[in-house]
């Protein structure tokens, strides 16, 4: 994986998101699949905090099999407020292996 930005941490949860309806357009939005994953952030006093990232995919398999697991996907990050998003970039997901939990 050669990707400017990689999002590291273990797969939790995946499901498929419920259709929706845009409240301007009223159009319905097919919902897409979701991936929860629990992530690791350093704080600036160097200490780690645990946040769940939800990213949203296309292909039902990508993550099929996964959970549990500990993954790095390509991502690119946006702000939104005082908060960072991510999205996946590509197709890819690397599995680094079965989480085997804190020391």
């Amino acid at each position: 994986m050669n990707n400017m930005l990689s999002l590291c941490g273990v797969v939790l949860n995946c499901f498929l998101a419920p259709d929706f309806k845009d409240s301007k357009s009223g159009e319905v939005i097919k919902g897409r699949y979701k991936c929860q994953m629990l992530c690791d952030t350093v704080l600036k006093n160097g200490e780690q905090r645990k946040e769940m990232i939800n990213l949203s995919y296309d292909d039902r398999q990508l993550f099929e099999g996964l959970a549990g697991h500990v993954v790095a996907v390509p991502v690119g990050a946006y702000s939104s407020g005082r908060t960072i998003g991510y999205y996946m970039t590509g197709n890819e997901v690397e599995d680094l292996g079965k989480f085997a939990g804190e020391d």
